[in-house]
């Protein structure tokens, strides 16, 4: 028996407002111009200042915001209140930048914040979860239907999708790429296969129509497929291939990467998704994605109206938010924040639970905070996100050790017992005992804020080793690491993105490699749970086995103010920095 439990068509969705306020501080910026790459000398690269043409208007009416929250096998659609949205109007080019280059085209390896800005916006998704709209919309899949145990999914696609080489997209091709996206097909560990852990079987029922089973009923399994790195690859292009030509179904088509300069993305003119009105989706021509490396050139390009949207996982604006408001008079602001901290490698000497909770207990948050963060953000964070509805409060966590100021110094001697302890039992010096912390250049000031705060407290040496994102992926798939100062940026408010992604067994997010079997069973409790509350109550029951075990240091939430200009509207704004909409930029559209 099968219960119909939505019929999902793609719509505009009415904006979450996040204003953050932040000290204002920083010295006037400079107008400096972007970085041009002065060794190609075949081509004539086009300046950032070039004017794009302006938007064609496109009349539409009042569009319908319809936020439909995860479905369950006894959850049905509720009924929104109609909310008006301005006109839209067609045309013109986002600039954008991203503070590295491009180096990655499997978005579904690993994540990376380049492959999110470059291959995401052609790339296509079964379903689009926009966290920020508060909606749960068809990508690929045009409906669905849930049976009424809530184990089995039908999908039905869209007809006529096609590949941007002109092949015919079809649930052959959803197949392999759920398949891949799950670990089932060529890679091992792909970066968000945490999230597709429940499902049991996927297969072709005809070329428009997949079914997928999975091994129990969950909470949050539509939303998770909508993931950022459950996206749809080609079964007949190899993804290695990518880097000469990428070919995929996305709303916009890839032009082309200059290294050091700039990605260059155009519109996709035969793009499947129309909005309600009716309006050919996506609204933009084009996206020029600038390579800008230093914050201080970001800032100024933003301010001197070089680019249009910040990049979400940077902070030129940090501590310079009402500067900023008074230069760019109507500036947009939002925020997403992620926890960055310590993790642990599952070997010696990290397998002793000491020396992990030593280093837990002697971070210094409220120093990395004040030094880093000029005190804008929260030192009382675990694993889930900082301030989101799963996290434990501000009161709960200063009852933890480590993380109360007024036990600091208590705090302190118990990590320095552990430390003496375990020394002598090792027969090893605090003297020659040099672990190697890993990091990418965006946190590289968070860790070494961290680190000299553990290092203070207990006299413990370090070595900061700056990394790039292929770097660091090869030194987790060989194991040649000791510490790695990493965020746990999550793609969704849920413990199956946070907790379970990167702590359950064999995940691709669980980078120390750490395994618990009662730990597993305890996430496939949670994620078989449908009562909130409960949910809830063994959420927490989870955060504190991880803060007993220590797999993970965490020092601060990363708060990320981001700025668009006044003229950018449309779903530009993301809840998380790995919400998959917000980098897509199919509904972003320009009021110029």
């Amino acid at each position: 028996m099968v219960k119909r439990i939505m019929v999902i068509a793609p719509t505009c969705t009415t904006l979450l407002v996040l204003v953050v306020v932040l000290a204002c501080g920083g010295a006037e910026p400079t107008a400096t111009a972007l970085p041009t790459r002065t060794t190609v000398a075949t081509a004539t690269l086009p300046s950032i200042n070039t004017p794009t043409a302006a938007p064609t208007p496109t009349p539409t009416s009042p569009q319908a915001t319809t936020p439909t929250p995860a479905p369950t096998a006894t959850t049905r659609p509720t009924v929104i209140p109609t909310t008006a949205q301005p006109r839209v109007k067609t045309g013109g080019v986002l600039r954008t930048y991203m503070t590295r280059n491009l180096e990655i085209y499997d978005n579904q390896f690993a994540r990376a914040s380049p492959t999110w800005s470059t291959i995401v916006p052609i790339l296509d998704y079964l379903v689009e979860n926009y966290q920020a709209g508060g909606v749960l919309r068809g990508g690929l899949a045009k409906s669905w239907e849930i049976s009424a145990d809530g184990r089995t999914y039908a999908f039905k696609l869209f007809q006529n999708v096609k590949w941007h080489d002109g092949t015919p997209a079809t649930a052959d091709d959803v197949v392999f790429a759920i398949e891949r996206a799950a670990g089932r097909r060529d890679l091992a560990a792909p970066a968000f296969i945490a999230s597709l852990e429940a499902m049991d079987t996927i297969e072709k029922v005809d070329d428009t129509t997949v079914k997928i089973t999975t091994k129990r009923a969950t909470a949050t399994f539509l939303p998770n497929i909508g993931l950022i790195g459950n996206d749809i690859y080609p079964k007949h292009i190899p993804i290695k291939d990518f880097p000469k030509r990428p070919i995929v179904t996305g709303p916009f088509m890839w032009e082309n990467f200059v290294p050091d300069v700039k990605a260059t993305l155009k519109r996709n003119p035969n793009y499947h998704l129309k909005d309600d009105q009716g309006t050919q989706l996506p609204y933009l021509n084009g996206l020029e994605i600038f390579v800008i490396p230093d914050q201080t050139t970001a800032y100024a390009a933003f301010i001197t109206n070089q680019i249009d949207l910040s990049f979400l996982a940077a902070t030129p604006f940090l501590g310079r938010v009402n500067e900023v408001k008074r230069r760019v008079p109507d500036v947009q602001f939002f925020d997403n924040v992620s926890t960055v901290g310590v993790l642990f490698y599952n070997r010696a000497p990290w397998t002793d639970q000491r020396i992990r909770r030593a280093l837990m207990l002697s971070v210094d948050r409220q120093s990395v905070n004040d030094t880093v963060f000029q005190g804008t953000t929260t030192p009382y964070m675990l694993f889930n996100i900082p301030g989101g509805k799963w996290a434990l409060s501000d009161e709960e966590i200063k009852k933890l050790s480590g993380y109360n100021p007024d036990t600091k110094l208590r705090d302190v001697a118990e990590a320095n017992q552990l430390l003496d302890a375990f020394f002598k039992d090792s027969r090893q010096t605090r003297d020659t005992f040099v672990p190697t912390v890993t990091t990418l250049n965006i946190n590289q000031d968070e860790a070494t804020a961290t680190m000299e705060s553990v290092k203070r407290a207990t006299r413990l040496n370090y070595k900061l080793n700056v990394v790039t994102s292929p770097e660091r992926i090869q030194r987790h798939t060989e194991g040649t690491w000791d510490l790695d100062f990493v965020g746990l940026g999550p793609g969704l408010d849920d413990p199956s993105a946070t907790v379970d992604a990167f702590f359950r067994t064999g995940s691709g997010l669980n980078f120390g490699q750490w395994s618990d079997p009662a730990f597993d069973a305890l996430l496939d409790k949670i994620d078989s749970t449908l009562d909130e509350k409960e949910r809830m109550k063994l959420s927490r029951e989870a955060e504190l086995i991880l803060y007993e075990k220590a797999w993970y240091a965490p020092s601060v939430a990363e708060p990320r103010p981001t700025a668009a200009r006044p003229e950018v509207r449309g779903e530009f704004k993301v809840l998380l920095s790995s919400d998959a909409p917000g980098w897509m930029r199919t509904r972003i559209w320009l009021d110029r």
